[in-house]
């Protein structure tokens, strides 16, 4: 890291600012805050709800968030250690628009192109699949 904080914990950046104006003047109804583990974490992708705050405690819908995902790529948890918590971006979206947000922690091994190109390919088609079904549960 060549930053002494985490962008993702800093209570009032011009990013999380401009993001909250852009969802509000383009009717954006659901947030994927996406993030990178490092590979030595026993999961491969870690859902953040903020136990479900962010995600209005939906948790039908993160059911098949993480079955959405699963279908893909193994071992999905939601909530363990990338909680989503109160002072992320994640949360802070939800605060400040009520739009539904996710927070996506995706292991290193699924992140790196040209080491490991097959299961980045996988991460991406994995990514593709579940906004096909975000915008398919939006929609109604």
């Amino acid at each position: 890291k060549e930053l002494d904080f985490d962008p993702n914990y800093d209570p009032d950046t011009l990013y999380i600012r401009e993001l909250i104006k852009y969802i509000k003047e383009n009717n954006i109804k659901f947030l994927i805050d996406l993030h990178g583990m490092q590979r030595n974490h026993q999961k491969n992708v870690e859902i953040g709800t903020n136990s479900g705050y962010n995600v209005i405690c939906d948790f039908n819908l993160i059911n098949e968030i993480k079955t959405t995902i699963e279908a893909t790529i193994p071992d999905v948890v939601v909530d363990e250690y990338f909680k989503a918590g109160k002072r992320t971006i994640s949360s802070r979206i939800r605060k400040n628009t009520n739009i539904l947000t996710i927070q996506l922690e995706l292991n290193r091994k699924y992140r790196a192109m040209k080491k490991r190109p097959k299961s980045f390919v996988k991460m991406n088609n994995c990514l593709i699949e579940l906004v096909f079904f975000i915008n398919k549960y939006i929609d109604g």
